[in-house]
């Protein structure tokens, strides 16, 4: 990402600020009009809890720390644990040289309900000024932003009143649903000619990303800078034009191909809005992840134990030991069956428990290392498949802040989906927000294991069912939307 050396930059418009993060391959630009405190001593305040944070930003998780033992500060909770993770985290100077800040890291003070962001000058080659305090007066206001790269790095730049004329002059973004603390903005490419589709009844994408779909010539979204608008938009665009043939968009294709199979709607949905089939952990688009669902019933969620007796023996001779004939199909054994809170199955008996947790108080331990989720039998001093809080702390931080819910329609002998109009869009989501979903019975753990002729399967899935009112334990906000 190094650079030649410039004249110094300065932003003047908007659009410079657009154009610089354009040229480092960003889409999506976040935003924090600093404060007097938000320097190197007492680090930049980010909003009330880091999960959110975790969810939106490329990140490693740290071992969890001690708990505090702090009682000095307003809303102090002694004993609370911290959560602290690093960041891929870079400065951008104005020469529009990248300079790496190494020890870049959020911190997660349960016990003052705040997270920051801290170590952003330490080690870094040539990092802002304007963020050292004894250099505050020089500067006037400040504005930092940042975006992630599609190389999953975080680029920061600061805006400042001496430097920038933009800041005096800067626009009133969109709050950033899932962290209220930020501001956010998407940035379109401007017009672009799309690629002919074979089938008219197909709405198809262009193969430039970030644009709105459209049968007919460009599209301009130049003005259209909220990524719920941006992405509405095109979900419109798809839902309004009807029938789609079942597709993918395979990696390196130029365009998408036929397609059927089971997991075909959520694949013809990712190609209608230009997104090729990927594994990345990425959100999908605009910061959202794209869910599209046939039946209620979707996954959230495969993560493996960390405990129980299914990790202290090899997976075939648990199967054998704890598996049973299956009913339908083939000769093989199987263990599954949808499991809840203190809801023992009633073909195998087994439930879910939560240690750490006190129902009387509905509040989790303090120490952090207590909190796991177990899969048990009551009265049973042994549990088969147990998932501590780290283990479901780094799975669920690759859950987006930001999700879409679009049901699909299939119609077989055609092998093609229409998308429903009705869109759950879902911001700001939390380890304890999962830990409370399967408390309330609303998360349920759906293993899918089996053994046949000596080759096991293995399938450790959380999943729930698509309504607004368990939407609601996931996500800190819930939204329906309705595009035509």
């Amino acid at each position: 990402m190094s650079r030649q050396r410039e004249k110094p930059i300065s932003i003047s418009v908007f659009a410079d600020l657009e154009k610089l993060y354009r040229e480092f391959d960003i889409s999506t630009v976040y935003v924090k009009h600093l404060a007097k405190q938000d320097n190197e001593k007492n680090q930049i305040y980010l909003g009330s809890s880091v999960s959110s944070l975790i969810n939106l930003l490329p990140n490693r998780i740290l071992p969890i720390r001690h708990a505090s033992t702090s009682i000095k500060k307003r809303k102090s909770r002694s004993g609370e644990g911290i959560i602290e993770v690093e960041l891929p985290y870079y400065w951008l100077d104005r020469h529009k040289q990248v300079n790496r800040a190494p020890h870049t890291k959020l911190i997660d003070y349960f016990q003052y309900s705040e997270t920051r962001m801290s170590g952003f000058l330490l080690g870094c080659k040539n990092p802002p000024d304007s963020l050292r305090r004894r250099k505050l007066d020089q500067y006037g206001q400040r504005i930092l932003t940042f975006g992630v790269s599609s190389t999953n790095k975080i680029l920061g730049f600061v805006l400042t009143e001496k430097n920038d004329s933009l800041v005096t002059n800067f626009p009133e973004l969109s709050q950033q649903p899932a962290i209220p603390a930020l501001r956010v903005f998407s940035i379109s490419s401007g017009q672009q000619k799309l690629w002919p589709s074979k089938d008219r009844r197909t709405a198809i994408r262009p193969l430039l990303k970030d644009q709105a779909v459209s049968l007919t010539g460009t599209v301009n979204l130049k003005n259209v800078r909220s990524p719920t608008d941006l992405l509405c938009a095109e979900l419109r665009q798809i839902v309004s034009t009807g029938w789609h043939s079942g597709m993918v968009w395979r990696p390196g294709a130029l365009q998408p191909e036929s397609y059927k199979a089971t997991n075909a709607g959520g694949y013809t949905l990712e190609a209608l809005l230009g997104i090729r089939a990927n594994a990345s952990r990425a959100a999908d688009k605009y910061n959202y992840e794209i869910k599209s669902y046939s039946t209620t019933n979707v996954s959230l969620i495969t993560t493996h134990p960390d405990s129980g007796l299914i990790v202290e023996s090899d997976f075939k001779s648990f199967m054998e030991r704890y598996g049973w004939p299956a009913t339908r199909g083939r000769k093989r054994l199987v263990f599954n069956g949808r499991t809840s809170y203190t809801r023992p199955n009633p073909s195998h008996g087994w439930e879910l428990t939560v240690t750490g947790y006190d129902q009387q108080t509905n509040a989790f331990c303090s120490d952090l290392s207590q909190i796991n989720i177990l899969f048990t039998k009551r009265g049973s001093s042994a549990h088969l498949m147990g998932w501590s809080f780290e283990q479901l702390l780094e799975k669920w931080k690759h859950k987006h802040a930001h999700a879409a819910y679009v049901r699909c329609k299939y119609e077989k002998n055609t092998n093609r989906y229409r998308f429903h109009e009705t869109v759950y869009l879902c911001h700001g989501t939390d380890i304890w927000n999962f830990l409370r979903a399967v408390i309330a019975g609303v998360v349920y753990y759906d293993p899918g294991h089996s053994l046949a002729d000596g080759k096991t399967k293995t399938r450790h899935q959380w999943r729930t069912s698509i309504t607004p009112s368990n939407l609601n334990q996931l996500y800190e906000s819930v939204s329906t939307e309705t595009l035509l």
